[in-house]
């Protein structure tokens, strides 16, 4: 067992992570629009409603700073 400094373990595994993502480009599409879409719409049955719009509120409100300060609603 080799050991490596804890930020050269970090930069292997990000140096993995983009050689799988640009090896497959359609399951990391899939991937994260699976993870973005179950974020911002949980499927909790009894609160479905409340959660949905809060993000639908939420993804509006993004979207005016967005137009009035990129920077800002991009960091």
């Amino acid at each position: 067992m080799t050991r490596v400094g804890e930020a050269a373990y970090y930069n292997r595994l990000g140096d993995e992570a983009l050689d799988w993502i640009r090896g497959h480009p359609r399951q990391f599409l899939a991937l994260t629009l699976t993870h973005t879409c179950t974020f911002w719409f949980p499927d909790l049955p009894r609160f479905r409603c409340a959660y949905w719009l809060t993000s639908l509120v939420a993804l509006l409100g993004l979207s005016f700073l967005f137009c009035e300060n990129r920077f800002g609603a991009v960091r």
